[in-house]
């Protein structure tokens, strides 16, 4: 019975022992993120001691007394981040200094086997581990120097905190859409024939698609040599065609069915004429265009058309499109030319019907125009945008919100465009040279850029799509563009 309990007590102490055992490896790899309420090294820290651990002839190009650290900031002398993510993660003393090859050994900083570390990190390219080594006392590597700090409060003062209201304010909508954004595109590229001087007009369509889901910053460009426009029950392809016979032209804006049973269905004009044009618009419902008077090819005549109807529909006329006032702001605009007696009125007949109007982009916003011959010379145009108002769909998103012209055309040199997402976090900068889509939160460094054609390019159509609706358009647009279709 004795060498029955020895053997059973034996059995105990090994069973605890393996399972002491188990603990301790089952700790080293333990990761768990604090709760939120729960910020175990939150509070102001003051450095009581600094040593080098590299060549820092150059100085020190962050120094730094004190760190705070809350919920909502991690200030380290000049880098900060308005919003920290914090994952705590308990390890091995030894093995966590041993894989970040410092050179500094466990005792030199504790006598402790396991340590908390938290990794700060979120939205920006910030990120930084800390060492607890106890509540008062903490540990960190930051640009060649590890540091030693202890506790000097457990709260971070609110001078320091309003210091960043104003940014934390503006800041809370830019890239903070953790997930996926989609923008469809159509861009219009001129490009002029050094040997015969015409102008080669072309007009492709992009989708962007960005995974953002944990800041993963991924993005890809979907293209199609068509002009393709989403809509809410179908999504459409319309192509332009040009052709060129000595100094006969001929040009076709069409809508493509390709899935039609009957081959002569497959192309259906919207518009056609002898005369070069121009689409400056094209949206779900809408299409504008421009083109060259016969007799004075410096003027341009502007149209807008439904793009549900066929070539033989009217253009809107200013009544159409603000049936409140937009005859009256016509009649205004031509009366004012009378009065000054600049209006040539032989060549304004196409006024009568109030349907020389266009939608063209001024200043990074869809505005309506028109144009008039003034005085005898016909080469004197005038070009004139007019306020009227739409219904409440015609546009949409046409705001670049907060921001001003100004200070983006400040930002970027050589600026056509500027297209601000519906959220306020991204943009689209189209320039001189490139077409690029940037976040709010980093206008120095595009997300993607756009592989345009040469030319003068303008974007003439953009729509924005979140979440699963920015997934489920990629399969949209390869399916439907697959002949033309380039990834990128």
């Amino acid at each position: 019975m004795k060498k029955i309990r020895v053997l059973f007590v034996f059995f105990v102490l090994v069973m605890l022992s393996s399972c002491t055992d188990a603990s301790i490896k089952e700790n080293e790899n333990f990761i768990q993120s604090p709760k939120s309420n729960d910020l175990s090294i939150e509070g102001t820290w003051k450095v009581i001691d600094k040593k080098s651990l590299k060549d820092t002839s150059k100085g020190d190009t962050n120094p730094f007394e004190e760190i705070y650290i809350t919920k909502n900031l991690v200030e380290i002398g000049n880098r900060y981040n308005l919003y920290p993510e914090f994952e705590s993660e308990y390890v091995s003393t030894s093995n966590y200094l041993k894989n970040k090859e410092l050179g500094i050994q466990a005792k030199d900083i504790t006598d402790k086997d396991f340590i908390e570390v938290v990794l700060v990190s979120g939205r920006t390219q910030f990120s930084l581990d800390i060492v607890k080594i106890s509540n008062e006392k903490i540990f960190l590597i930051n640009e060649g120097y590890q540091y030693f700090l202890e506790k000097k409060s457990d709260s971070v003062d609110g001078d320091i905190l309003d210091k960043y209201k104003e940014e934390r304010k503006e800041g809370e909508n830019l890239e903070s859409y953790d997930g996926k954004i989609g923008l469809s595109l159509v861009v219009k590229c001129q490009s002029k024939n050094t040997d015969d001087n015409k102008v080669k007009t072309e007009y492709n369509s992009y989708y962007l698609h960005y995974d953002n889901t944990n800041y993963k910053r991924h993005g890809k460009v979907y293209f199609a040599n068509n002009i393709y426009v989403p809509k809410s029950d179908n999504n459409e392809i319309y192509k332009y065609n040009e052709d060129w016979e000595s100094d006969k032209h001929e040009a076709y804006f069409m809508r493509i069915n390709p899935n039609t049973k009957f081959e002569t269905d497959k192309e259906e004009i919207l518009y056609e004429s002898e005369e070069p044009f121009e689409l400056n618009y094209i949206s779900d419902q809408y299409y504008s265009i421009s083109f060259n008077d016969k007799t004075t090819t410096s003027r341009k005549f502007y149209r807008i058309y439904s793009i549900d109807n066929d070539f033989k529909s009217k253009a809107l006329s200013a009544t159409d499109i603000d049936s409140k006032n937009g005859k009256k702001i016509l009649e205004d605009v031509i009366n004012t030319a009378k009065e000054k007696d600049e209006l040539n009125i032989d060549k304004n007949s196409p006024m009568e019907n109030y349907t020389n109007i266009g939608i063209v982009r001024v200043d990074g916003l869809w505005k309506f125009r028109t144009s008039l011959v003034l005085g005898n010379n016909n080469n004197t145009i005038k070009e004139i945008d007019v306020s009227l108002t739409p219904k409440k769909d015609f546009f949409r998103n046409n705001t670049l919100g907060k921001y001003k012209w100004a200070d983006i055309k400040e930002e970027y040199s050589n600026l056509v465009d500027a297209y601000i997402s519906p959220e306020e976090n991204f943009i689209i900068i189209n320039n001189s040279e490139s077409i690029s889509l940037y976040s709010i939160t980093d206008l120095k460094k595009p997300i993607i850029t756009l592989p345009r054609k040469e030319g003068d390019c303008s974007i003439i159509m953009s729509k924005w799509t979140v979440g699963n609706e920015a997934d489920v358009f990629i399969d949209k647009f390869i399916k439907d563009n697959k002949e033309t279709l380039k990834i990128y």
